[in-house]
């Protein structure tokens, strides 16, 4: 998420959950909603300096906060979700070049079919 009050952090720590909160620029939102339409996942931009404070800062669980960072590679094993996140789309990915290849390969059969049926 990228924003976060203090009541909705309080209360997501309380139920036994972790807050992270990350900035993500169009691209990044791009990425997150449409995963499939790029070849190699953008990396985070970093956010801009009016808004750096918040991401630095544990008590609103900036992902750029060293008291976050270490919480997240102690629970998570790793500072952010972006390499595991890269890895099922690069799974993903994979995938999907075989089943367009297939879909390629049907297409140019039944083209020599028709060529060869003339």
């Amino acid at each position: 998420m990228s924003d976060a009050s203090k009541q909705a952090i309080a209360a997501v720590e309380a139920a036994g959950g972790t807050v992270t909160c990350v900035h993500l620029n169009k691209l990044a939102i791009r990425a997150v909603l449409y995963p499939y339409k790029f070849d190699i996942l953008p990396h985070r931009a970093r956010p801009p300096p009016k808004v750096m404070e918040k991401y630095l800062d544990h008590t609103k669980c900036g992902y750029l906060s060293p008291e976050v960072q270490i919480r997240n590679l102690k629970l998570f094993g790793q500072i952010t979700s972006e390499p595991r996140y890269r890895q099922e789309h690069e799974a993903f990915m994979a995938v999907q070049r075989v089943e367009r290849q297939k879909v390629k390969a049907e297409k140019l059969n039944k083209k020599k079919v028709l060529i060869n049926s003339d």
